[in-house]
């Protein structure tokens, strides 16, 4: 089993295959979100925030895998996307992660995936995490799942053959036990 997986690596890193860029991409992107929750618990994150305390909300897009469709400016794939919501204060740390593990499609409008304007979907399986990190200790609870989904817009600008900077807007919902998470957020990233 090992063997397959050392192998599978370095066939998939080989240059020969990454020169390509055609028959697959990867997708990684980071950036900012504005994140809304359910009434009592957005109720005590605004309420933390007008206190001072510290806030910092981060959107990520990870480990995403596309492959062109037919006609080539369509890519369908997998990714892992997510939000996390920090307070902080005095050593103490409240963090709510949610994440989208879905079947994404990116449409581009350019000459070539990965050029132009774009649009973006996906639909997939949600998980919550809440975590409180404190000098006393720590304690962690994660959400049973959920469903959700996630639509952009952007626009890719190709600065090499095989890679290209995606400048994303995306609003995603969330449904996790009976609640609903959104966020609206602004992402920059990369597409190889």
């Amino acid at each position: 089993m090992v063997n397959i997986v050392l192998w599978g690596s370095v066939f998939l890193c080989s240059p020969s295959v990454m020169a390509s860029g055609e028959d697959w991409y990867s997708f990684w992107s980071i950036g900012i979100s504005d994140n809304q929750y359910p009434t009592e618990l957005q109720a005590t994150f605004d309420t933390a925030e007008s206190l001072g305390v510290d806030r910092l909300e981060i959107s990520i897009d990870a480990f995403g895998f596309y492959w062109p469709a037919k006609n080539n400016g369509t890519l369908r794939g997998f990714v892992v996307s997510g939000t996390s919501d920090n307070l902080s204060e005095n050593g103490a740390e409240l963090s709510i992660n949610t994440y989208l593990y879905s079947y994404s499609t990116m449409h581009f409008f350019g000459q070539e995936p990965g050029g132009g304007f774009f649009l973006r979907g996906d639909v997939g399986l949600t998980k919550g995490v809440v975590s409180l990190d404190t000098n006393i200790g720590s304690i962690s609870t994660t959400s049973d799942w959920g469903s959700g989904f996630l639509i952009g817009v952007g626009y890719g600008i190709p600065v090499s053959s095989e890679s290209r900077v995606i400048l994303g807007f995306n609003y995603s919902r969330k449904t996790i036990e009976d609640y609903y998470y959104s966020a609206t957020m602004f992402t920059i990233g990369g597409l190889w």
